[in-house]
């Protein structure tokens, strides 16, 4: 199926993106969010790949815009690929993915860390509901796939599998500085080397659909 709200296969070559030297490039700007964390972002067909050039901070990271305005988060579907960090299993690498509509109302993180620990969250931005759970790195690629019901509730798989979640809390707002209507990946390799998590094809569709879903990227 088509994704009616965003889709990118990453079909172009350019980079590196910075902080010093943002872009766009290939529709994606490099993402100080956090601060001037360090690494760069780079495109080849089919691949944005979020760079780590050693630094003991590096954070690279990048977004891209939404077509049109996003106007809810709710009945909303999710998918895109992961490559973790080479090696990084079980170390402190980190793997983050945001979404926030267009008013700046509400907002998505799903966290993924190299030890197994997720934390999804998604609400008002001015306070949302969290929920964590576990996965299984391997350090290879995985497909993840979410969607928001219509109480703002997600549903998250990894790799076709369920992520059973349990409520931890709500009042969660977002730490950084965002802008509006924007989907953001962010990765930290950790300990520091120079190394690359990969994002792939990512697909936002109105509705609820299942991790089954097979989307086309035109």
């Amino acid at each position: 199926m088509i994704a009616t709200l965003f889709t990118d296969c990453f079909p172009c070559t350019g980079g590196p993106i910075t902080g010093a030297s943002p872009g766009p490039v290939c529709g994606w700007t490099f993402s100080e969010a956090f601060g001037p964390k360090g690494g760069q972002v780079t495109f080849t067909p089919g691949v944005m790949s979020l760079d780590a050039l050693g630094g003991v901070s590096d954070t690279p990271a990048a977004f891209r815009p939404f077509p049109l305005s996003l106007s809810t988060i709710l009945l909303m579907s999710v998918q895109f690929k992961l490559t973790e960090y080479p090696g990084s299993v079980g170390s402190g690498s980190e793997y983050q993915h945001y979404i926030f509509d267009s008013t700046f109302s509400n907002w998505i993180l799903v966290y993924m860390n190299a030890t197994g620990f997720v934390q999804v969250v998604s609400g008002p931005t001015a306070g949302a509901d969290s929920y964590i759970g576990t996965w299984t790195p391997t350090g290879g690629t995985h497909k993840i796939d979410y969607s928001i019901d219509m109480a703002g509730v997600m549903t998250l798989y990894i790799d076709d599998v369920l992520i059973p979640l349990t409520f931890a809390g709500g009042g969660f707002t977002p730490f950084g500085s965002f802008a509006a209507n924007n989907v953001y990946f962010f990765s930290l390799k950790a300990p520091s080397a120079v190394s690359s998590s990969k994002i792939q094809d990512v697909f936002v569709t109105s509705g609820i659909q299942p991790p089954t879903t097979v989307y086309c990227c035109s």
